[in-house]
This record gives structure tokens, sequence and C-alpha cells, in this order.
């Protein structure tokens, strides 16, 4: 039984991999080794580069009744590891892992770019003294 896994981007391409990738000085994705045994196939994942990686495991099954299998995301933080892993009920005729990076959004630009005091530029409005005009 010849078994073909691939580990990488399943369609779109991402951003390259190695050392000085994207400028970071680290890979910009995690790296998996994938395994099957019997029907089950396992991929341990490790992210050593700066950004989140939203890593997830796709199994494409030997019979045609036995439902191919996309297992959940699962986020992997810079320096994080993981362990994804699933079965198809009979046989594997190949396995892969997808990524997509993460790009998170800083705290102050929910708020539309307003800092946590409400103001334009993040610091308090000014106080009314009572009669009704701005200083």
């Amino acid at each position: 039984m010849l078994l073909l896994l691939t580990a990488g981007s399943a369609g779109a391409a991402g951003p390259p991999d190695g050392p000085g990738a994207a400028g970071a000085g680290g890979p910009a994705r995690a790296e998996c080794r994938t395994t099957v045994t019997g029907s089950t196939v396992t991929a341990r994942c490790y992210n050593a580069g700066p950004y989140a990686d939203a890593v997830q495991l796709h199994i494409e099954c030997a019979r045609w009744w036995d439902p191919d299998v996309d297992g959940m995301r699962t986020r992997l933080d810079p320096a994080e590891s993981g362990v994804l892993s699933d079965r198809c009920w009979f046989g594997v005729a190949r396995a892969w892992v997808s990524h997509e990076r993460i790009r998170d959004v800083p705290d102050d630009s929910r708020a539309g770019g307003r800092g946590p005091a409400g103001g334009p530029d993040g610091r308090q409005p000014p106080l009314s003294d009572g009669s009704g005009m701005q200083p």
C-alpha cells in the first residue's frame, strides 16, 4: 500500500517557510509531522515562528463510502505545540495539514482607532464647567 502524506498549505499559497521568512527571523508557519497507524492519522505540530498559526488536519479516506475528514482548526501561538488526530473507518488514502496565519487585531483598533478613554486621540474629552460653554 502506498500512502502519500503531505505537509503544507491546501489551496492558497501561504508565506514562505525557513529562516528569515517574512523578515521576522523564523518560519512563517508551524512545522507538522504526520504519521499513520492503521486508520488513524496523527499530526504533531510546533510553531517556531513569531506569528500565531491555525493548523487543520485533513484526511482522504481509502474507501468511497468512508467520509473524508476535515478536523477542527487549532490555534498555535509562537513557541506552542499541539497534536491533531482523527481517523477513517477503513484505511487512509492521504493526509495533510493546512495552515492559516492568524493576524491579531491590536487592542486600540477595536474602538475605531480611539484609545481606551474614548477621545479621538486617546485623551479624556474636555470637561464642562456646567455653563454649557466648552473651555
